[in-house]
């Protein structure tokens, strides 16, 4: 037992892969992240999973919930590679799928966190800079109020 395991007594995946889940989910993110064509495809996945989610749980009064959101577009993530990849020419794309393998051992769950977790960012990134520019533009008609000698 190695000391940092012994430290937190809980047992490590022996699955887990680069610090993911495992290997296949690793590696589908990598390459759906990677190519340029395959991430703005995905995150059209998401975004359109992500409304229908919102509108769902708004319509049946269910609390939206950031973990079953992030399962929900995991598994439509799933569901669009797995329709898109018998559609897709096999020269182009014979590589991922001989490196993903096998999708059922693709965690959604891991795989929809990553991909939600990216808008959250951009969201809490957007939230800092308005935030900045409204404490610079108090800061400025502070500096403007203080009397001139």
């Amino acid at each position: 037992m190695h000391a940092i395991e012994a430290m937190t007594d809980e047992p490590r995946n022996p699955n887990e892969y680069s610090g993911w889940a495992n290997r296949e989910t690793w590696v589908l993110n990598r390459w759906l992240s990677s190519d340029y064509g395959l991430y703005l495809a995905t995150q059209n996945v998401v975004d359109e999973t992500k409304q229908e989610y919102v509108e769902f749980c708004c319509s049946y009064q269910l609390d939206p919930t950031q973990s079953r959101q992030a399962f929900t577009v995991g598994e439509a993530i799933l569901a669009w590679v797995d329709d898109e990849m018998k559609e897709w020419d096999w020269d182009d794309y014979s590589m991922m799928r001989e490196d993903v393998g096998s999708l059922w051992r693709v965690d959604a769950q891991e795989l929809g966190e990553a991909w939600t977790e990216e808008d959250e960012g951009e969201e809490e990134e957007e939230r800092k800079r308005r935030k900045w520019r409204r404490r610079e533009g108090e800061e400025g008609e502070r500096e403007d109020a203080l009397p001139r000698h």
